[in-house]
């Protein structure tokens, strides 16, 4: 009888203290020893794997540049140096990053002020992550070294596992990545607008071959550098755009953070700044603005995340507390009306 109390004891405070938790019941005769399995009560029950997975996501960051003074600054370092303060941050299904420069056959470190620039193939591993690496080539960097440097540089990037797209002065299929997974089909268009906006017409039937996707993101190089907000070229492209069926356009290459616009049923962030960039002279150009797309089941969100690398050159933070909010508020405060409170609480809802 006392072993009988004992054991139901036992069983009655392993259930209430929410463990899984197998036990014997020991009948006294013939009667055999009964394990039966207990649910934990946080273990969600009755969903399929597709149910409980996690939502996708999607990262982009700004301009990445590893050519002159970021690179004498990473060799003083160690591997894995520029971006060891957002590893936690930088997880997702897909992360997507501006690739300002050249990778040559025979490189030379890039001079101070000079503007043609070339990578050490070793450095190219500070940007690899947990997740996989889009690199977008569509700037007016990529061609510092011409066509056989351009050719180099995807080769030794796709050699060390990145993937990438894009070119400095054409749009075809290799413009475009496309991302499956979780159950969602998400087609990026890479695209430069520094020399003269492209053929928005070739871009739509670019994205008519590639059939249907549940969204559509241009991540473009365009704009006046240093400007906070906008100018009139990049809105009538980016217009243009959303009109051609893009839900997003994600822009690069002012060096500062501009401004955020809601179009229609699409959201334009006009400059997403630097990530990592060798610019020093003030606080905007040591901020940029790192994007985290989400799907669930409500639909699509992004949520805004800002980072600074005045702390620690060539290596970037996310800002926290005082300094998040007062860059959101000042983001806000240049943006469409409609997103400002959005903005101001660092998340966005998609509204097609």
């Amino acid at each position: 009888m006392h072993i009988r109390v004992l054991l139901i004891s036992i069983f009655l405070a392993t259930v209430f203290s929410g463990v899984t938790f197998t036990y014997a019941v020991l009948h006294f005769g013939s009667e055999q020893i009964i394990s039966l399995p207990i649910l934990s009560a946080n273990e969600p029950t009755g969903l399929s794997p597709e149910e409980v997975e996690e939502p996708l996501s999607l990262i982009f960051t700004g301009d990445v540049m590893l050519a002159r003074d970021v690179e004498m600054r990473l060799l003083q370092e160690e591997k894995g140096y520029a971006l060891s303060a957002l590893r936690d941050v930088l997880i997702a299904d897909a992360v997507l990053m501006n690739f300002e420069a050249s990778i040559p056959e025979s490189h030379i470190q890039t001079q101070f002020m000079e503007m043609r620039f070339s990578v050490q193939p070793d450095l190219v591993s500070e940007l690899l992550l947990r997740s996989p690496v889009y690199l977008s080539l569509a700037n007016n960097h990529s061609l510092d070294y011409g066509v056989m440097g351009y050719r180099n540089t995807i080769k030794v990037l796709e050699d060390v596992g990145f993937k990438t797209f894009g070119h400095a002065t054409q749009i075809s299929t290799s413009s475009l990545s496309i991302i499956e997974e979780k159950a969602q089909r998400v087609l990026v268009l890479h695209a430069n607008a520094t020399y003269g906006g492209p053929d928005v017409s070739l871009i739509e039937d670019i994205l008519d071959s590639a059939g249907p996707a549940d969204l559509k993101v241009a991540y473009i190089h365009w704009g006046t550098e240093y400007e906070p907000l906008n100018d009139e070229t990049q809105e009538n492209l980016a217009h243009n755009l959303i009109d051609s069926g893009f839900d997003l356009v994600v822009g690069h290459h002012p060096h500062v953070v501009q401004n955020i616009e809601s179009y229609k049923d699409g959201l334009i962030f006009y400059s997403l700044g630097n990530f990592i960039f060798d610019q020093y002279w003030t606080s905007t150009v040591q901020e940029g603005l790192v994007l985290k797309l989400m799907v669930d089941a409500l639909g699509w969100k992004v949520e805004l995340i800002p980072v600074e690398s005045a702390t620690v050159r060539v290596q970037p933070h996310e800002m926290l507390g005082e300094a998040r909010q007062a860059f959101l508020d000042d983001l806000a405060s240049r943006s469409s009306a409609n997103l400002l409170n959005d903005i101001a609480k660092g998340r966005i809802l998609l509204q097609f």
